[in-house]
């Protein structure tokens, strides 16, 4: 059975992202924009860790720039315009 993977609202898209989906916002201007959610830790100049390792959102630009912690605006979050454009790894 095929899930439904566009029009969804932002539970529904992180729900896909927890498994490891991509997704993106067709409410948002710029296209090409992708979203994601990945483990991410604090590395000090010689890859030693020291910080808790969390999973956060990384959203990818159309040039390829990564904003990792990005957070949801309020429209963000209530748009219904959220659709999966990446299978997991």
């Amino acid at each position: 059975m095929n899930e439904v993977r566009e029009n969804l609202d932002f539970g529904q898209a992180v729900g896909f992202l927890k498994d490891g989906f991509v997704a993106t916002n067709d409410d948002w201007n710029g296209n090409g924009m992708e979203l994601t959610l990945e483990l991410v830790a604090i590395l000090l100049d010689g890859g030693e860790t020291i910080g808790a390792q969390n999973d956060e959102f990384v959203l990818k630009t159309p040039s390829g720039k990564k904003a990792i912690g990005w957070r949801p605006s309020k429209m963000d979050i209530l748009s219904t315009k959220w659709r999966i454009i990446g299978e997991p790894d």
